[in-house]
C-alpha cells in the first residue's frame, strides 16, 4: 500500500486569498479566505480541508506558501501562519513565488486595481491550489525554506514610511 503525500498551500498574497489541499502533486480541495480575515480564517479552513480527507495536521509532507509579491500584510500572515505551523509539527516549509503560481493556475481569476495604479491578476479562488501542487514538486526536488530566514517578496516598498524629523 502506498501512502498519499498531503501538501497544504496557502495563498494570503491578495484581497482573497485561499488555502489548498494536494494529494501526490495534485490539488484536491480548495477553501476561499474571506476578504480581510486571513488571519483569523487560516486554521478552520484548514481544519475543514483536512477533516474533508480524514487526515491531521501531522499527515502533512509539508507546507507551500505564496511568497509575494503581494499585500504586505496579508503575506506576512501567510507566512508567520505556515512558520509557526512548520515549527510547532517539525514539518517543511517550501515558499512558491506568486509569479510562478499565477502561471501555474493561468485559467480563470480577474484583475483589478492595486494601490499605486499598479494591477494585480487574482484567481478565483486565490492561487493556494497551484501553490500546493508546486510546492509538493519542490519538496520531491528536496527544496524547503530555512523558517528563521524566510521572508516575504513584497515586490515594492511598503506604503508607511518613517516620519522626517
Amino acid at each position: 500500500m502506498t501512502r498519499d503525500r498531503y501538501v497544504l498551500g496557502i495563498d494570503t498574497a491578495g484581497s482573497h486569498g485561499s488555502i489548498a489541499l494536494a494529494v501526490n502533486g495534485k490539488a484536491v480541495g480548495s477553501e476561499p479566505l474571506p476578504p480581510g480575515g486571513h488571519s483569523s480564517g487560516l486554521s478552520a479552513a484548514g481544519e475543514k480541508l483536512l477533516a474533508a480527507r480524514g487526515i491531521g495536521w501531522k499527515d502533512l509532507a509539508g507546507i507551500a506558501v505564496s511568497e509575494g509579491p503581494g499585500s504586505f500584510t496579508g503575506l506576512r500572515i501567510g507566512l508567520a501562519w505556515a512558520k509557526g505551523l512548520c515549527l510547532g509539527s517539525a514539518q517543511k516549509l517550501v515558499l512558491v513565488s506568486g509569479h510562478e503560481a499565477a502561471a501555474h493556475s493561468s485559467t480563470g481569476g480577474t484583475v483589478t486595481q492595486g494601490q499605486r495604479g499598479e494591477w494585480v491578476a487574482d484567481g478565483a479562488q486565490g492561487h493556494a491550489a497551484a501553490v500546493a501542487e508546486l510546492g509538493d514538486a519542490k519538496l520531491l526536488a528536496g527544496e524547503s525554506a530555512d523558517l528563521v530566514r524566510s521572508a516575504p517578496a513584497y515586490g515594492r516598498s511598503p506604503n508607511a514610511r518613517k516620519p522626517s524629523s
